[in-house]
């Protein structure tokens, strides 16, 4: 739990999707989504164990691109 905030291993799920859509000219366009919900943590800090850690953490990340040739 210690490193829990600089690893984020707190998030146990995600969920993902993308697609690409391919033009007849030759370009492209890509989208994608993942969303991974909210978790929280609780725990004794190993360093200071009358400290106590409370980490949450959830996430959405949306990409757009674009790929043209020339």
């Amino acid at each position: 739990l210690f490193f829990a905030p600089l690893a984020g291993s707190v998030l146990t799920e995600h969920y993902t999707a993308g697609f690409t859509y391919h033009h007849a000219s030759g370009n492209e366009f890509d989208m994608s989504l993942m969303y991974a919900p909210e978790k929280h943590l609780r725990g004794a800090n190993p360093l200071y164990p009358d400290q106590t850690l409370d980490v949450s953490l959830k996430g959405l990340i949306l990409d757009f691109a674009w790929r043209g040739l020339f």
